[in-house]
């Protein structure tokens, strides 16, 4: 039988929920949008991101204060909730967390505005070593995504070439 994994991440939150609290929770945001559900994902994965305890407390504070400052004071509550049960799942199962963070990297990467999220939560220099990995880890992706072969790189570059102001016949003149 196969040894089970250590549990690495930060699992000392101050905030304990019961189960029923739990449920509740989860009934009140089922109907949340796909993007806001995506939003909770990429909070909770980066309240993680440092893997020391010690920031956890204070990366979910950052987080609550963006979650207050950007959402409706309705839902604010609900969502930053929600974010602190994905955590705890997270603390209890590592295997879920690693599937999610390659989950999250590929939404960064088909919504590429998400990372100005990543950006502003993790432009402190204590988590420099984690924005730099990250940042390279999407760049690679999203090279290997969006990238042309030679035809279509050279078919671009005609048409790029074909819609400067000086190819245009029509840009000096005026129209009635």
């Amino acid at each position: 039988m196969p040894k089970p994994k250590k549990n690495t991440l930060p699992c000392s939150l101050s905030v304990k929920m019961s189960y029923f609290m739990r449920l509740l929770i989860k009934w009140r945001t089922r109907s949340l949008s796909h993007k806001m559900m995506t939003l909770i994902q990429i909070l909770s994965i980066l309240a993680l991101a440092s893997k020391a305890s010690e920031d956890l407390e204070e990366q979910l504070k950052k987080i609550k204060d963006y979650i207050y400052r950007t959402l409706n004071a309705k839902i604010a509550s609900d969502v930053y909730n929600r974010v602190l049960i994905l955590v705890n799942e997270y603390c209890t199962n590592e295997e879920l967390f690693d599937k999610e963070s390659v989950k999250i990297s590929d939404l960064l990467i088909q919504d590429i505005q998400l990372y100005a999220l990543v950006d502003a939560m993790l432009k402190e220099d204590k988590y420099q070593v984690q924005h730099t990995i990250l940042k390279g880890i999407i760049k690679r992706k999203y090279d290997e995504a969006y990238s042309l072969n030679s035809e279509d790189r050279i078919l671009l570059e005609y048409q790029e070439r074909l819609l400067e102001p000086s190819h245009a016949s029509f840009s000096n003149k005026k129209f009635k």
